[in-house]
């Protein structure tokens, strides 16, 4: 969140990049602000979505698939607060959402 891991931040991509290599526990959730795709998405659906043309090429959803691969990245299109409401109240189910790694 808040962050577009821009292509020319190569000290950053390089350190999330060397966090991921060997290790299969690291997930990335990307949130992002999408008027056309409001909710979640795993990481088939963002796939499909990718292919079909409907994520822009310079998304932060992409970069994030770039560095964590495709299966290790979903992506929230409701932005920021929604990401932690649920009808207008902030609530531990939707933290909990957004910070626990979907099996």
């Amino acid at each position: 969140m808040g962050y577009s891991l821009p292509p020319d931040d190569v000290t950053y991509r390089a350190f999330f990049s060397a966090r991921r290599q060997g290790d299969n526990s690291v997930y990335c959730t990307v949130v992002d602000k999408d008027d056309k795709s409001p909710g979640w998405y795993g990481p088939p659906e963002l796939k499909m979505r990718i292919e079909a043309g409907s994520v822009k090429p310079d998304s932060p959803a992409r970069a994030a698939r770039d560095i964590f691969g495709e299966d290790r990245v979903r992506f929230y299109g409701g932005g920021i607060p929604e990401v932690f409401l649920d009808r207008g109240e902030a609530t531990n189910a939707r933290l909990d959402q957004l910070l626990t790694r979907p099996e």
